[in-house]
């Protein structure tokens, strides 16, 4: 399987799956580890746990879009989603990139210009109609 725009991450319920899940497991790290938090809602002892581990978290996230997704700086001529991708790299939670490709959908319709490369990209790889 090639690569895919990180957009059609969207698209993918396995992939969005697997990103909720690292996110989840990463907001039960977070609190184990400045709340003091023991146990997640499951029952599972944090400290005992190998998948409730940043550096696990981290490598799983970064193989899941390594291997599968690219960013195109044509499509987002505005470094949103590679500012998106950047920041749940370094803060470590997942969730970060979701909402970034989200809120980079909703503003390229309310932008007052959009570059018209990208439009002619974004219409080439089928992310707009």
């Amino acid at each position: 399987m090639s690569k895919q725009h990180i957009e059609f991450i969207l698209n993918n319920e396995e992939h969005l799956r697997q990103l909720k899940r690292l996110s989840k497991l990463w907001n039960e790290y977070i609190d184990y580890v400045l709340k003091g938090v023991e146990f997640t809602s499951d029952g599972v002892s944090i400290a005992d746990s190998k998948e409730h581990d940043k550096a696990y978290i981290q490598t799983k996230f970064e193989k899941l879009i390594g291997e599968n997704y690219f960013i195109d700086p044509d499509c987002d001529p505005y470094g949103v989603i590679e500012d998106g991708l950047l920041s749940a790299r370094f803060m470590g939670d997942p969730a970060i990139l979701l909402s970034s490709i989200k809120k980079e959908q909703e503003k390229r319709h309310t932008r007052k210009r959009h570059p018209k490369k990208s439009w002619e990209k974004l219409r080439a790889i089928g992310l707009e109609p």
